[in-house]
């Protein structure tokens, strides 16, 4: 499902910028700032979490699950006094690891702790934005390959180079 799903985001970004069917789709989805679909899912646990965490969602969604506080297994260990973190049940099959009891304190676990401890929405969301965003640029090496000619080639266009002797020297 995820897989039709990026295909028809790919699609859009193709029609979106009028890009050939050949035409890489990553700097597309960057200049669009459109994250690949697997983090826009994170994206919304991370929303559901942080309603859970600040109780501004229904009951049934903040008893799905438990803090790290809450939790029996955890008394004496420096993780019990965290009320921002959240413990994940054991599965053992693929299909349970998408429960929301699971997924939910799985994703939210992984978002750095200082974002976790904010509590006013907006201001949430933005930083929860620039989190995600920066890990669809950098969740592979190839990626930083890309941000790094990227880079390169804003340089060359801010500062155009001199060819002297067949070699660039760039004018600072």
């Amino acid at each position: 499902m995820i897989g039709q799903l990026h295909r028809v985001q790919n699609a859009a970004a193709r029609l979106v910028l009028g890009l050939r069917p050949r035409d890489h789709i990553k700097p597309a989805l960057f200049e669009l700032h459109w994250p690949p679909v697997h983090l826009r899912i994170d994206h919304k646990l991370c929303l559901l979490m942080h309603s859970a965490t600040v109780l501004c969602c229904p009951r049934y969604i903040s008893d799905i699950v438990q803090t790290t506080a809450a939790s029996s297994r955890r008394q004496g260990l420096r993780s019990s006094m965290d009320t921002f973190s959240y413990t994940v049940p054991l599965t053992y099959t693929k299909f349970g690891q998408r429960v929301f009891s699971v997924a939910g304190p799985s994703v939210w676990n992984s978002v750095r702790a200082d974002i976790r401890h904010i509590k006013g929405i907006s201001i949430f969301k933005r930083h929860l934005n620039t989190h995600i965003f920066m890990a669809a640029l950098c969740n592979r090496a190839g990626h930083y390959i890309f941000i790094l000619r990227f880079l390169l080639l804003a340089i060359y266009l801010l500062w155009p180079p001199y060819v002297i002797g067949g070699h660039y020297i760039f004018a600072l």
